[in-house]
């Protein structure tokens, strides 16, 4: 993460754009002192959701839909309505989700006033962990922590009495970490053009949806701010439940679906724990990426294609599987498109 100067977005139409400099200094943002700078931009956090993933080894445009899968049970809005970023390199088991009309605006109220900017990131993912909860004139920041919570933000009408008990702090006291998630990427990447995208879906996605987002295992912050946004949307989950099903909503929709789903699984392993096998095994592999899969729930078995990095990447492949207590039958390794591709069968525990 590179260090510039940011602007602080505020939480209210109202409130004031504030400029905190390298050197920790904070004032209001001035348009005849500030016009033509460059800046990253730190927006509220509430508006941005931070989750941990366990993907394995996909193509960019295959892990994006897979995302898109699994956050659908947990937000109430359309998922072509979400903007999803990746940690980069060192951090990539975490995952960002924002409105992408949101940030569009918020890039595009910048872009008005004559201000470039670089990175976008969400203010408590921005913020170096903290012991305890930060409290602002506007807000209340939670940071990640070393109990694995990514950190979240809750207006000051949520607090409860102890919250707002804490002194205030001010933003020249906060420095940021060093493996903030950007959320310029992709189409908000720098230069990019945003439009809301009509997803054709990839065969990956499509399996997704049928055996269920689950396998991600996303890691969602247990806390009472989480649970009283939660609750306000209970009614529009509810809602959505209704207009999909055509039957009353149960008393959680999501939980409901995910277990009927699940009920259907069949006799054999469940997905999660195949495909969690599946990842371990790449791990002690090297370039070897997974372009398309079907899981066969009655035999727990994951039918591949694979990109392989050189032609002996299949037996690397079936020697890795072995030491880690799992079977990998490949079939023949073809060029195509300047592209090793192979096919083959994947199953937890002895040859199948």
């Amino acid at each position: 993460m590179t260090a510039r100067p940011v602007i602080i977005y505020p939480v209210t139409a109202s409130g004031e754009l504030l400029i905190k400099k390298l050197d920790g200094d904070c004032s209001v943002y001035e348009a005849d002192r500030h016009n033509g700078e460059t800046y990253d931009l730190i927006i509220p956090g509430q508006m941005v959701r931070a989750h941990y993933h366990a993907l394995p080894k996909l193509r960019e445009r295959e892990k994006l839909a897979a995302a898109r899968f699994a956050i659908e049970e947990h937000i109430a809005s359309a998922t072509d309505a979400q903007h999803i970023a990746f940690g980069h390199s060192t951090d990539a088991a975490r995952l960002s989700v924002i409105d992408a009309n949101y940030l569009q605006n918020a890039l595009d109220d910048m872009q008005s006033r004559d201000v470039s900017i670089m990175d976008v990131y969400a203010d408590y993912d921005w913020v170096a962990p903290q012991s305890s909860p930060i409290r602002l004139d506007d807000r209340f920041i939670f940071t990640a922590n070393e109990s694995g919570e990514t950190g979240y933000t809750i207006d000051p009408h949520w607090a409860d009495a102890e919250l707002s008990a804490l002194p205030v702090t001010d933003w020249s006291q906060l420095t940021p970490r060093v493996d903030a998630v950007s959320l310029r990427q992709g189409a908000f990447s720098k230069g990019g053009n945003f439009s809301l995208p009509t997803h054709q879906l990839s065969k990956i996605a499509a399996v997704l949806l049928i055996v269920s987002a689950s396998w991600l295992g996303l890691q969602w912050s247990e806390s009472r701010a989480i649970a009283a946004q939660a609750s306000e949307l209970k009614a529009l989950t509810a809602q959505t439940y209704t207009n999909a099903t055509g039957q009353p909503a149960p008393a959680n929709p999501a939980l409901s679906v995910t277990r009927a789903v699940k009920s259907g699984a069949g006799s054999g392993p469940e997905f999660m724990s195949v495909l969690g096998q599946l990842n371990a095994t790449l791990t002690q592999t090297e370039n070897i990426t997974v372009q398309s899969l079907d899981y066969d729930p009655e035999s727990g078995a994951l039918s591949l294609r694979l990109i392989y990095p050189n032609f002996e990447s299949a037996s690397a492949l079936q020697n890795a599987a072995r030491q880690t207590g799992a079977n990998f039958n490949p079939g023949g390794v073809r060029e195509r498109n300047n592209q090793l591709i192979g096919e083959g069968r994947f199953t937890i525990g002895g040859p199948s």
